[in-house]
């Protein structure tokens, strides 16, 4: 775990440096502000519906694989069950979004046809990250996650930035951009694949009557349900504030899209942790072994709040003079990013909390607190004045971090 978790936290930061180069110097440099809006956007809508078609693949498989696990057995063919379990997800949920096609691009208001006209493309990023999500999940499962971690906050974010300077010499028109940026995530989902068929040799047949002898589908299936919930409630408090700010404009998506992002760089510690943690945790509770949970939640929480208080100050302390740093218009950011950051930082002092929960018994009060969090925070952003996206949706981000990590502790097994 130690090697993982120093490689990991290699990788991530790694990866912050290349995804703060890009989207704080080359996408506001070699994109317009209506283009850089448009791609978040589509990664925004994206991110959100492949949390929904995946129907908690990550969750379920890091949470059951353990309880199967045998490299004899082939894990009883868990992976042919995961596949199976994404690809019917996936083609129900696709059918569902297009019949509400036009409720939902209504119910975007004036921009509605930014959802319509992107709809092929969110579709398709979001049914190559579904897959994603559940091939990582996987690797995670199997206890080796340096690779994911590399292929996702490395490779793919250099991909994004050569495909953006292509199209920025005129190679490639703002349809074709669009598309490879979308079919990045498609290599992704290949190169995954791969990358397990090769470690693994994973078998395809899932052994159907032992997972519902020892686990029981209809267990998975409500978990899954519970944790869909669950991660679309996580997913939007970063995503679903730019997806209400795009109802104003386009181009407003651009500068808080940036300035979240800086906001969030105090939390990237935190992510580092929990992509090694969740699994041993996972395999920890399978085994009903509280010790080095415990070990893990109590470290984590001494850690994280010190080093996340050091970087919040750094953030808060020089976000202005970056800003000015970037095209005229990205300055308005900067008391979003602030108020971000303290929302990071509040995520952060608590320690490792969510893949605790999302592996314990007491996951159906993190579903029931979710809801309404979810609820709370929709209404606010629908009410909210279609002028006040400064302080809007960053100060509902705000709000949900507090919660979440109120709930969080109250509940913690």
């Amino acid at each position: 775990m130690k090697e993982q978790g120093l490689a990991n936290t290699i990788v991530v930061y790694a990866g912050t440096a290349i995804g703060a180069l890009s989207l704080l110097w080359v996408q506001p440099t070699f994109l317009s502000k209506s283009e850089l809006g448009t791609v978040r956007l589509i990664l925004a809508f994206g991110t959100v519906l492949s949390s929904i078609l995946s129907f908690g693949i990550s969750s379920v498989t890091v949470r059951y694989m353990p309880r199967v696990f045998n490299t004899e057995t082939k894990h009883r063919g868990f992976f042919g069950f995961m596949l199976l379990y994404v690809s019917v997800s996936v083609i129900i949920g696709v059918a569902l979004l297009f019949l509400l096609r036009d409720p939902l691009a209504g119910a975007y208001g004036d921009e509605g046809m930014v959802f319509t006209d992107n709809l092929k493309y969110v579709v398709c990023l979001a049914v190559a990250y579904s897959f994603v999500l559940g091939f990582n999940a996987y690797s995670l499962a199997l206890l080796r996650s340096v690779f994911p971690t590399f292929l996702n906050d490395i490779v793919v974010r250099i991909l994004f930035m050569g495909i953006i300077v292509v199209h920025f010499l005129g190679y490639l028109d703002l349809a074709q951009f669009l598309a490879a940026f979308c079919g990045i995530y498609a290599v992704q989902a290949v190169v995954m694949l791969l990358y397990i068929v090769k470690v693994d040799r994973p078998g395809i047949a899932p052994d159907l009557s032992h997972f519902n002898e020892q686990i029981g589908l209809r267990s998975m299936l409500r978990y899954g349900a519970v944790i869909t919930f669950t991660a679309i409630n996580s997913v939007s408090l970063k995503y679903l504030d730019s997806i209400f700010v795009g109802r104003i404009s386009v181009e407003d998506v651009a500068i808080y899209s940036v300035a979240a992002f800086i906001g969030l760089l105090v939390e990237v510690p935190l992510m580092a942790l929990e992509r090694i943690a969740n699994p041993v945790i996972a395999h920890a509770m399978a085994q009903n072994d509280m010790a080095p949970i415990r070990t893990v939640y109590h470290r984590s929480a001494h850690f994280l709040l010190l080093l996340g208080g050091w970087m919040f100050c750094v953030v808060v302390l020089n976000v202005h003079d970056l800003l000015l740093m970037l095209p005229p218009g990205y300055a308005a950011g900067g008391p979003v990013a602030v108020l971000i950051a303290t929302g990071a930082f509040v995520n952060m002092a608590t320690g490792i909390n969510y893949p605790i929960l999302a592996n314990s018994n007491k996951v159906h009060l993190w579903f029931c607190f979710s809801g309404r969090l979810a609820h709370s925070n929709s209404s606010r952003q629908l009410a909210a004045h279609p002028t006040s996206w400064h302080d809007g949706g960053c100060c509902d981000r705000l709000r949900g971090k507090h919660r979440v990590q109120c709930i969080e502790v109250r509940i913690h097994p």
